[in-house]
């Protein structure tokens, strides 16, 4: 069984600079940003950095990929998040893949 991409995702209604929606491989090259970014080659899963297992990952249909979007800045990927489930459905795992906190932000406690 796979995860469903028709899933109601419920956002907070404030703040409203961002917005999640699932991921798309047109956005792996702003994930891969977001892990060099954030963790500067120390993530313990470097395949979070590889496109073609990211791209893989959005499609083989055993994880949902979803990104947030800052509205102040055009819609740019600002984070992400990934749930999956092992090909033997017997576990399931929520993990949070990265955030790529502004400063501003996380001041601020929006994100």
């Amino acid at each position: 069984m796979a995860i469903t991409k028709n899933a109601t995702i419920a956002a907070p209604l404030a703040p409203d600079w961002a917005s999640l929606r699932h991921a798309q491989p047109g956005d792996v090259a702003a994930i891969q940003n977001i892990y060099q970014e954030v963790y500067r080659g120390t993530y313990t899963y470097q395949e979070y950095t590889d496109a073609l297992y990211l791209n893989t990952d959005m499609t083989g249909g055993h994880s949902g990929w979803y990104v947030v979007e800052d509205a102040t800045r055009g819609k740019e990927i600002a984070g992400c998040v990934s749930i999956g489930c092992n090909k033997s459905m017997k576990d399931r795992i929520a993990r949070d893949q990265a955030r790529k906190a502004r400063k501003e932000r996380s001041h601020n406690g929006l994100f």
